[in-house]
């Protein structure tokens, strides 16, 4: 085979390679999307950035304890405003609730722990949060949102009579 070519194939199979982690970062295919999870709580912050808006939510058990999640976008801003969300879309205090999946891997937000969360019992997700999910569903003071992410079926957070009146 000629350098020129052999060259040519080297650098298709090197873009492939390195593109990659871009394709797994952005699938569906990091949740685990047939067990959907409810979290209902008070937000503490709305983190509006690329790549990734989350709304941090604190939510009390049944037994008085307080988990923080983030409810993570799967969108960039660009497409968030598009859909018809801004910076100032969600206030700390107003009441939530979201339906959304899980990452199926505990750090499959991150790299590599850092050395002090490597001592702590769990992963530290989208600022400070506890747990993290890709938010399908949002039930706020306004309305239902369906468009705050697309990773995860909608059918298995609303029933079928909900999502028709949500659609017209």
């Amino acid at each position: 085979m000629k350098p020129e070519i052999m060259t040519g194939w080297m650098a298709v199979l090197a873009s492939l390679v390195a593109a990659g982690p871009l394709f797994a970062h952005h699938s569906v295919g990091v949740f685990e999307t047939t067990t959907p999870i409810r979290v209902k709580g008070t937000i503490v912050r709305f983190a509006w950035a690329n790549p990734h808006s989350a709304i941090i939510v604190e939510q009390r058990t049944e037994d008085g304890a307080r988990i923080r999640w983030a409810l993570e976008s799967s969108a960039p801003i660009h497409l968030l405003e598009r859909r018809g969300f801004s910076k100032d879309s969600f206030r700390p205090g107003e009441v939530i609730e979201a339906c959304g999946f899980a990452p199926r891997s505990a750090f499959s937000s991150r790299t590599e722990p850092t050395n002090q969360e490597k001592t702590k019992p769990g992963p530290v997700w989208l600022e400070g949060a506890d747990r993290v999910i890709t938010a399908r569903l949002l039930l706020t003071q306004h309305g239902p949102e369906v468009h705050w992410s697309h990773y995860g079926p909608l059918e298995s957070c609303i029933s079928e009579d909900e999502l028709k009146a949500i659609k017209h």
